[in-house]
């Protein structure tokens, strides 16, 4: 893409952040319990192969976290941290939708807590079907309105005003439990490290 872009998403936080600090969170886990198994049996490995595993699982899900860059000429998706991306030209493009389900989380003895996980499909007159689950309700809106300006070629995109407010308001969903995985994970770092 060598025209100008007019919009480019950004991954939703409580996406980043699960997958981010959930790997290192494994990590530290897997870390902890090779420090403490070393003199006993055989089969208590299972417990960082387990941990290793996970954190390997969380790391490749926050590597192939992708965004969304619009131009004139066409639509990129592009990976969040490595530098892979796809451009399809606009008049390929036959639909886009976003689609939301609510995550329960939480035990039968505390109140649940319902995340919207949200997944947007680009739909290609091939009918290749391209999916993305990082981008919020208020992201998708902004890409709608951006997509249907430059398809229809009606008027001029201004970029939007207050760019950190709306994704902090599309974040807004989950933000406890990022803390609480912010938390988790630095007391256990900390602990680990100050041996």
């Amino acid at each position: 893409m060598t025209d100008k872009i007019v919009f480019t998403s950004s991954p939703r936080l409580f996406i980043l952040a699960t997958t981010f600090f959930g790997s290192v969170f494994m990590a530290l886990l897997t870390w902890l319990s090779w420090q403490r198994m070393q003199n006993d049996s055989k089969w208590l490995y299972i417990f960082p192969l387990l941990f290793g595993a996970l954190s390997l699982y969380a790391l490749m899900a926050f590597i192939n976290i992708k965004v969304v860059r619009l131009s004139a000429s066409g639509i990129q998706m592009a990976h969040f941290m490595v530098p892979i991306r796809q451009t399809f030209p606009l008049h390929k493009v036959r639909d886009i939708s976003q689609r939301s389900k609510n995550i329960d989380v939480g035990y039968k003895w505390s109140d649940t807590v319902q995340i919207p996980y949200f997944v947007t499909t680009i739909t290609f007159t091939d009918d290749r079907v391209v999916k993305l689950n990082s981008l919020g309700a208020l992201e998708y809106q902004e890409l709608m309105r951006c997509f249907y300006k430059l398809t229809r070629g009606t008027g001029h995109i201004v970029p939007p005003k207050k760019r950190v407010l709306r994704y902090m308001l599309d974040s807004w969903n989950g933000l406890g439990i990022v803390i609480l995985l912010i938390i988790l994970t630095t007391g256990l770092g900390i602990a680990l490290f100050r041996k």
